[in-house]
């Protein structure tokens, strides 16, 4: 399949049984790609999260070691979570409104590329225009897939649902996290240097996972 612009995709998958997830959150003053770089040296792999607004606060709800804060999106989006009892799973807002549970992790970002079931999610304003982008998403076993474009590379959303169904990932729900210049990801690579991602933006909002 030939798509409109050239993109590049680094995916990590990860079984959640092997890592712990935590969210950092650093509401109001963001940091930069090199200063999370260096505050989360233990972490295998981070990405950027919520979208933020003028004022570097999280858009939608943020849970980071049991702390809330904001409020979640409504009839729209999705959000990553790892309730009370430890189970970490991805759901769709608009089919699955938050009620107000206790989380340890959340974060949220929108749209919904994939709904449960390996459905293509409605469309909307804005899919046809290519943008670097952060996504984030869980197959049929379970496992956590983070996925960032390279740093020159874009594709639009509708672009990237499709090639989300027919990349044989077995994708059972997926979403989009802030994208353009907050696009960020380092992933730790033994023996080797580490793959950077760099954002353009500062970013209150990381979502990291660490070995055991």
């Amino acid at each position: 399949m030939s798509y409109k612009n050239q993109f590049e995709l680094t995916i990590v998958r990860i079984d959640p049984a092997q890592v712990f997830f935590r969210v950092h959150y650093s509401a109001g003053d963001p940091r930069s790609f090199s200063q999370w770089r260096s505050e989360l040296a233990g972490a295998a792999v981070f990405v950027n999260g919520n979208f933020f607004d003028e004022n570097d606060q999280a858009i939608g709800l943020v849970a980071a070691d049991g702390s809330q804060y904001g409020f979640s999106l409504l009839d729209f989006g999705g959000m990553f979570q790892i309730d009370a009892s430890g189970i970490i799973r991805l759901r769709s807002l608009a089919e699955e409104p938050y009620q107000g549970e206790l989380l340890q992790q959340a974060v949220q970002g929108f749209p919904m590329l994939i709904k449960a079931g390996g459905v293509r999610a409605p469309s909307g304003d804005g899919f046809d225009t290519p943008s670097r982008r952060t996504v984030i998403a869980q197959d049929i076993q379970g496992r956590i897939l983070l996925m960032s474009t390279g740093l020159f590379g874009t594709i639009s959303l509708n672009d990237l649902q499709v090639w989300l169904l027919d990349s044989g990932l077995d994708i059972n729900v997926a979403f989009n996290l802030d994208g353009g210049r907050s696009t960020a990801m380092m992933l730790a690579r033994p023996g080797q240097d580490p793959l950077l991602i760099p954002s353009v933006s500062d970013l209150p909002v990381i979502l990291a996972v660490y070995p055991y």
